[in-house]
């Protein structure tokens, strides 16, 4: 069960990172997903950390404010 959790932890992770929005509420939802993945042991936590680039290839540029 904790890793079918994990897993799905990571396949939200990699939606959110996915998607466009500001990314000030994208850098909050992975560092709460990535302490969440992490919480299931193994090496999610780790896959998390590397899913945090997954950003800079979504096919529409992140929305900065300022």
């Amino acid at each position: 069960m904790r890793l079918l959790a994990g897993w799905v932890v990571l396949g939200v992770l990699a939606y959110v990172m996915w998607t466009p929005g500001e990314w000030q509420n994208s850098l909050l939802l992975w560092v709460f997903l990535v302490i969440l993945a992490d919480e299931f042991g193994g090496w999610f936590g780790y896959l998390g950390l590397l899913l945090g680039g997954l950003g800079y290839f979504s096919p529409s540029a992140p929305r900065r404010s300022g």
